[in-house]
């Protein structure tokens, strides 16, 4: 996995299931697709915005040129499957 700094991180989709390098993976697309996805709990409340790190998880941004889902749950100090509406 390549790490990269988060502006430089944009979600394309959400894989649902694993894939390994090189193969091919089913993949949710699109605005407004309610998820239960990975999310960095960590002061992520109702209605934040989120964008992605450099880890692939969703985590909380005031950018919103940044965001790529809003979080439709409150999120805990651990990350965890959260609900979120892509954006």
């Amino acid at each position: 996995v390549d790490k990269v700094a988060a502006a430089d991180v944009s979600l394309l989709g959400v894989a649902l299931g694993g894939a390994d390098s090189g193969a091919k993976a089913s993949v949710v697309t699109g605005k407004g697709v309610t998820l239960n996805t990975l999310v960095s709990g960590t002061n992520v409340g109702l209605g934040q915005m989120l964008a992605t790190d450099a880890n692939g998880y969703l985590v909380s941004t005031s950018t919103a040129g940044n965001a790529v889902a809003v979080a439709l749950e409150t999120g805990t100090a651990t990350t965890g499957l959260k609900k979120v509406l892509t954006a």
